[in-house]
């Protein structure tokens, strides 16, 4: 026995350790035995340890906050005793001194106000979340880099991707001018189309849109020049991933849009329920527009950082880049429609 100190950690028992003390034991039976005083100079005339399991462990004097045990009433009406029993694994309370309140083995708080009720919506709300962080998982490590991978062996995916959301934004943007010219209930001012080069051939419903082809042709040249120019260094084919985004996301916020136009239009043919005349003032358009983007930006954003992808904060930076500029467009046509009334008046 070593200064007469019994040491209370919690060690496993295990069959390898009681081997090697027997022949530790056998070792050291030649060597001298040193006895000290360790809390009290009477210790040296004690014949018998005095061990610590001769008092209780389980004083709530010995503990910074007693477990006070409530019953509490249960959705069933009746009254509902605690479950939660503390239990000791070994002499860690340090019986002698101030416990570790920090450190002991088994601390627990207890609300008074738990039920059965509250804890079945507790466990449903962590199949729950962790349902969605499985999602989340299995977005980040399997979805997304299966997307990216077919993206970079190879500049066709995303070229051709890139062309059919391109050709579809402007027949979309077709169908719906001329869905809301048949509805009659919804008016615009100066032009449906948002993008000052394209609005003549909105206004007109052009099939075919000279300025739209020579936009797809130079922007699909620039996506090829992009891949070339990443292709030549490493850390450059990294970042093709986030040009990419800049195109593609940007055309798939725009779509969004599209799709809640051609879900209005539809509606109002078939079911009706707009009365009377709205008229969209080219500004609140603008601001309008700008806000969609702001929100998309966001959650690209958030993509982005949830799945630390490239791709997602492409198209952030340009849906962010977008918004602001139909936010100042719309200052521009606002303080041009201010600027009429005053010079007819």
């Amino acid at each position: 026995m070593m200064d007469r100190i019994v040491h209370c950690g919690n060690q496993p028992v295990e069959a390898r350790h009681l081997f090697l003390q027997r022949f530790l034991v056998a070792v050291q039976r030649s060597q001298h035995i040193k006895v000290t005083a360790s809390h009290d100079l009477l210790d040296v005339l004690q014949r018998q340890a005095q061990l610590p399991v001769e008092q209780d462990l389980l004083q709530p004097k010995h503990r910074l906050l007693p477990v006070v045990a409530i019953a509490v009433p249960a959705h069933t009406g009746r009254l509902e005793e605690p479950n939660l029993i503390v239990m000791m694994e070994g002499a860690w309370r340090h019986t002698c001194q101030f416990g570790e309140l920090l450190y002991s083995v088994h601390d627990a708080i207890l609300n008074p106000n738990v039920t059965l009720k509250s804890r079945g919506a507790g466990r449903l709300a962590k199949v729950v979340f962790e349902k969605i962080l499985s999602k989340i998982e299995n977005l980040r490590k399997v979805i997304i880099p299966a997307m990216l991978y077919w993206f970079s062996i190879s500049i066709w995916p995303g070229l051709m991707l890139w062309i059919i959301l391109y050709i579809s934004d402007y027949y979309l943007t077709l169908y719906s001018a001329r869905g809301f010219k048949e509805i009659g209930h919804i008016q615009f001012e100066g032009s449906f189309e948002l993008t000052p080069e394209y609005q003549k051939d909105i206004d007109a419903l052009s099939p075919v849109s000279k300025r739209h082809l020579i936009a797809l042709v130079l922007s699909s040249l620039l996506i090829a020049l992009i891949w070339w120019l990443t292709r030549l260094n490493f850390y450059l084919e990294l970042a093709y991933p986030l040009f990419l985004g800049m195109f593609l996301l940007l055309e798939v916020a725009i779509h969004l849009r599209h799709f809640r136009n051609i879900a209005l239009i539809r509606e109002a043919r078939k079911h009706g329920g707009i009365e009377g005349q709205i008229t969209y003032k080219k500004w609140f358009s603008y601001r309008i527009s700008a806000n969609d983007l702001y929100i998309v930006s966001a959650l690209f954003l958030f993509i982005a950082v949830l799945t630390f992808n490239l791709f997602f904060l492409g198209g952030a930076i340009t849906c962010l880049a977008t918004g602001i500029r139909h936010s100042r467009l719309a200052a521009k046509a606002k303080k041009m429609n201010t600027v009429k009334p005053e010079t007819q008046a």
